[in-house]
């Protein structure tokens, strides 16, 4: 039994050391390799990106057919900047996807805890299809990075269009994957995307925040809402200068994050995609109760490919047809742009 428990602690340490002595290459994991360790700043200046010192050691992401490391990056302060996956690959192919999250107050690693579910299993194996890695932005309103209780909206949008501009900028454009959920389809319309920009918006936020405010509450006249969500988020505390977790109802965030006073509050994603995109793709639900709608010809008028599907999961984390449909479409857009050797 000794001898048993000796070898399994064995091998345990000896994965421990290998995950760590390819974490301690982390920059690496951005796919070029002219990135390393000790040029990464000067390389790859993603908005401040922190110095090795303050990237966290990278731990093993596991799925079926599939699997990567996973790093942390944050700045000198110890908040999260972004969150890399890089599939377990012996060589990348120098493009990158880059995954806009929804919120205020969503967790970057969100849906990656729900690691059964079938949208992280496809964010996977979308990584290894173009052999790519995926970068997670965490803008101010994401759970990492809290404005809390001053507005955020607007520096979320510098936060998005910065970080973008970076990964641009090294990758080069042409290379450059979006991938947006919820609201980081507002986000990423607000960042003013190139016309030739290749992206994904699942479920996208269309409306504008006062639009949004609207919405929600007729939904929940409608439905006599009853229930109060709230967030557990990282929050800085102007008393003593730390972030503290601290829990925070869902429309206190919402009310805070979006100063519906400010003219930004009033634009919808379709006052900043004035131009003609034929790369942008939407799949949304046409159904949903705050929404959805019908935006064909809005879509259509900016050269942008709509797919309303009836009856979407908000999250893609649901089977059924809607999301088989959903997979399909999605499946079929990137096959495009990275085809199969």
């Amino acid at each position: 039994m000794t001898n048993k428990r000796s070898v399994r602690l064995g091998l345990a340490l000896a994965t421990v050391a290998a995950t760590l002595a390819v974490a301690a290459t982390a920059f690496h994991f951005l796919g070029r390799p002219r990135i390393s360790c000790a040029s990464g700043i000067a390389s790859l200046r993603l908005s401040g990106a922190a110095s090795c010192e303050t990237v966290s050691s990278g731990w093993w992401l596991r799925y079926a057919g599939s699997e990567g490391l996973w790093l942390r990056y944050a700045d000198a302060d110890g908040r999260s900047k972004f969150f890399v996956f890089r599939p377990a690959l012996p060589a990348l192919s120098g493009k990158v996807i880059v995954r806009i999250p929804g919120g205020p107050g969503d967790p970057v690693q969100t849906p990656w805890n729900k690691a059964k579910a079938r949208y992280p299993r496809w964010l996977v194996s979308l990584a290894s299809r173009c052999r790519a890695p995926i970068v997670n932005l965490a803008y101010t309103g994401t759970a990492p990075r809290q404005n809390y209780p001053k507005e955020g909206f607007s520096a979320g949008i510098a936060d998005v269009a910065t970080q973008r501009a970076e990964i641009e900028r090294v990758y080069g454009a042409e290379n450059v994957i979006v991938v947006a959920e919820s609201m980081g389809g507002l986000m990423y319309a607000a960042s003013r995307p190139d016309p030739g920009a290749k992206a994904i918006l699942i479920n996208p936020l269309l409306m504008s925040p006062v639009g949004w405010d609207k919405a929600m509450a007729l939904y929940d006249a409608k439905y006599d809402a009853k229930i109060v969500f709230g967030k557990r988020l990282l929050i800085l505390d102007d008393r003593t200068g730390r972030y503290e977790w601290k829990t925070i109802r869902n429309d206190d965030l919402w009310a805070s994050y979006f100063d519906l006073s400010l003219p930004i509050a009033r634009k919808s994603a379709f006052d900043y995609l004035d131009g003609k995109y034929p790369n942008i793709h939407v799949v949304y639900s046409s159904t949903d109760g705050i929404l959805g709608g019908d935006y064909v010809a809005d879509f259509h008028a900016r050269g942008i490919r709509a797919f309303p599907i009836r009856g979407l999961d908000h999250d893609l984390l649901f089977d059924g047809k809607a999301t088989n449909r959903a997979f399909a479409i999605l499946n079929e857009i990137t096959a495009r742009w990275c085809p199969a050797d």
